[in-house]
């Protein structure tokens, strides 16, 4: 089976959504389907990396319009309309719902969404969802999670003998870079820990640059909770990788964190989400076997989203979608 990945940003961007579709079009592969990558040169932010040096064995082609001819194309669903100037699509098609855009009130996307979602999706023969936060009509919705792979992403055999407070996602408003800044200021008036996160850091907070994803079990274990204030979700596979690493996560109430049905720490705001962290630290320091426990429950819950559960019902979902086009052809 041949399958076309589309997306609106460039593999170069090297995000959360394009290393997720590197990372399908592999294991595609690995499977002995053909697979291949169509995107726009637009990366925001700059051009992180190179799309060849992390998927070199997978075609891609970047251009503002692409002509897509393969047994299935799954179309990373960025706004409605957008798709439609942007991929020139000759075969069925998968609307996958994974931009938060579509959610935050704040996007016109959202709006946009609201308006003619349901009409323009009508034009996919299906749609995937991430969960069921999403409120559109259609008759053929697949609601698949994403998976995280457990025996990579695992617990260390021991912990930094400082407390430490790890930050995984863009410096952004939206992915709670601001209220991290907060919460580090008030958490060092009272506490000596070690503040870590991804991307660049400040005087307070020690940058750790530009992690691949292959070395991200290693900074999840160098921590002993992850503060993850994100308001812009469709499904966290941060979250997932944090806990199957048995880190401890402390993140906002939002639809998407809370139909995750995970142990989660619910905060929202800089006073919530230090006290949780005071919490967390009390119990690990106590040594009274509560913080150690919450780790072993962090790990055993997101079980359920492992790879070998989740990664058959994509598979599936293609295959099922492309023998529908060719029963209608």
């Amino acid at each position: 089976m041949k399958i076309a990945f589309c997306t609106f940003v460039s593999l170069s961007h090297y995000g959360g959504s394009e290393i997720w579709i590197a990372e399908m079009a592999r294991l595609l592969t690995e499977r002995g389907h053909r697979v291949e990558v169509y995107a726009t040169p637009y990366s925001h932010g700059g051009r992180k990396v190179e799309p060849e040096s992390f998927m070199p064995d997978i075609p891609y082609h970047e251009s503002w319009r692409s002509k897509i001819e393969a047994d299935v194309a799954y179309i990373y669903y960025y706004s409605p309309l957008v798709w439609r100037a942007l991929f020139l699509v000759k075969c069925p098609k998968i609307a996958g719902l994974h931009p938060p855009g579509l959610l935050s009130k704040r996007s016109p996307r959202h709006h946009l969404f609201r308006l003619i979602g349901s009409q323009d999706l009508t034009s996919f023969d299906a749609v995937r969802t991430l969960s069921p936060i999403f409120r559109f009509k259609h008759n053929n919705i697949f609601q698949i999670p994403e998976w995280v792979d457990t025996k990579s992403f695992s617990p260390g055999q021991t912990l930094p003998d400082k407390f430490t407070i790890l930050f995984v996602g863009r410096q952004r408003r939206e992915k709670g870079w601001e209220t991290l800044i907060q919460v580090v200021s008030k958490l060092s008036q009272n506490h000596d820990f070690d503040f870590i996160a991804t991307g660049e850091g400040n005087e307070a907070v020690c940058g750790l640059g530009s992690v691949s994803h292959q070395d991200m079990p290693e900074i999840y274990r160098k921590a002993h909770i992850m503060v993850y204030p994100s308001l812009a979700d469709v499904f966290s596979l941060t979250i997932l990788e944090a806990l199957s690493c048995g880190l401890p996560v402390i993140t906002t109430p939002t639809p998407a964190h809370r139909s995750m049905e995970l142990p989660l720490l619910y905060a929202q705001s800089v006073d919530e989400f230090a006290r949780q962290v005071s919490i967390a630290y009390e119990g690990w320091r106590s040594n009274t076997g509560s913080y150690q426990e919450l780790s072993r429950s962090c790990r055993e819950s997101v079980l359920k989203y492992d790879f070998n559960k989740v990664f058959s019902r994509l598979e599936r979902m293609f295959e099922s979608v492309a023998n529908r086009g060719r029963t209608t052809n």
